[in-house]
């Protein structure tokens, strides 16, 4: 039976890792087995996700056991003894540590199947470039389960640039990430769902290893970043034709702005559009002379706000969603300067960092009034 010593921040980091793959604490658990080499294998499977991990420990004794984690986690954060013994007794575990003894209830074990992925293509990634930019991407993705086409991230790789692309039907937003190895030169396109996407940017941050692993066999994917494996299913529904949507957009207009400026001014006007009946969270968007006047409009009062800009186009006026607006700022990290381009009062906006050249581009639609 099982019987080990654990450091506690080790034993709470691998906890933290694989929980991400349970849905539901009710249904499964966490399995942990001891291994030859000193480690503990962590092991979680949730609805089309499987996530493993490992951590160092003193074994005095080999087992494997099926807990409920969360108990057990809540009361390893109270935890000062830098190390712990967890020893299987009577279908229990005890906790002991120096000034307690903790008993909890195991779930009868049964002998999973280990999930890998050992052929497919293979690329490598820089962990810290692919954090950011899947965390100032995901904003666009529809949060709507029911809509599985759009409640995901793309994941497009043409030669040594990853494309990540989400959108829930009113905006777009399109990035790039550069690969720094593919040594199969191949190409692919796997929709990623958007819950998935989010577990992978917690368990990012539980690693200092700067590379990940990027691995797809079509149907499912798989990332490995230094003693953590996440293998998850893609979605097989056709995701928009973002390329064509792109390419269709025509505009004439271009304005430059402080991205600082505007941010400032849309955060004072959502006050009033934010809890409108209809038309919630737009406001009216005037281009005029050197100036950009934002006027909101709420259920009990009204507000604008000017912001100085450069244009060199005819004046117009459109209305957009500001809240989709200053999320999209919010993932602007590295640009102090946006450009807007239009066309026209109900055609779709191209905003992007000024001077980029088109690699990283949101894009949103206007509402008619």
């Amino acid at each position: 039976m099982l019987d080990i010593k654990v450091k506690t921040k080790d034993f709470l980091r691998a906890i933290r890792i694989v929980e991400n793959a349970i849905t539901d604490d009710t249904k499964g658990g966490i399995y942990i087995e001891t291994t030859e080499d000193n480690k503990l294998e962590f092991k979680a499977i949730g609805y089309n996700l499987f996530i493993k991990c490992y951590c160092d420990a003193f074994i005095i004794n080999e087992g494997k056991i099926l807990i409920k984690h969360k108990l057990i986690e809540e009361f390893l954060r109270k935890v000062k003894d830098e190390e712990v013994e967890i020893k299987e007794e009577n279908k229990k575990i005890k906790l002991i540590t120096s000034d307690s003894v903790s008993n909890y209830s195991l779930i009868e074990y049964e002998q999973t199947q280990d999930i890998d992925i050992i052929n497919g293509v293979e690329y490598t990634l820089d962990k810290k470039t692919l954090l950011e930019n899947i965390e100032n991407t995901q904003f666009a993705a529809s949060s709507d389960i029911e809509k599985p086409k759009i409640n995901c991230i793309k994941f497009d790789v043409e030669e040594k640039t990853l494309k990540l692309v989400a959108t829930d039907s009113y905006r777009l937003m399109y990035r790039e990430v550069e690969i720094l190895e593919n040594d199969t030169n191949e190409n692919i396109s796997v929709s990623i769902p958007l819950k998935i996407t989010q577990a992978l940017l917690k368990i990012f941050r539980e690693t200092t290893l700067n590379k990940v692993i990027f691995r797809s066999e079509g149907t499912r994917v798989l990332f490995k970043l230094d003693d953590i494996e996440v293998i998850t299913k893609v979605t097989e529904l056709q995701f928009p034709d973002y390329v064509g949507i792109l390419n269709n957009v025509k505009v004439d207009k271009k304005v430059k702005i402080n991205k600082s400026d505007l941010h400032t001014a849309l955060e004072k006007v959502q006050i009033f559009v934010r809890d409108k009946k209809e038309k919630k969270d737009v406001a009216e968007f005037l281009f005029t002379g050197d100036k950009l006047r934002i006027s909101g409009f709420g259920e009990y009062g009204s507000t604008s706000s000017d912001v100085l800009i450069v244009k060199d186009c005819p004046d117009i006026k459109i209305y957009l969603n500001v809240k989709f607006i200053i999320e999209y700022l919010a993932s602007v990290k590295n640009a102090d300067i946006l450009e807007i381009n239009m066309s026209d009062e109900i055609s779709a906006v191209l905003i992007k960092e000024d001077g980029n050249k088109n690699n990283n581009v949101y894009l949103t639609m206007p509402l008619k009034i």
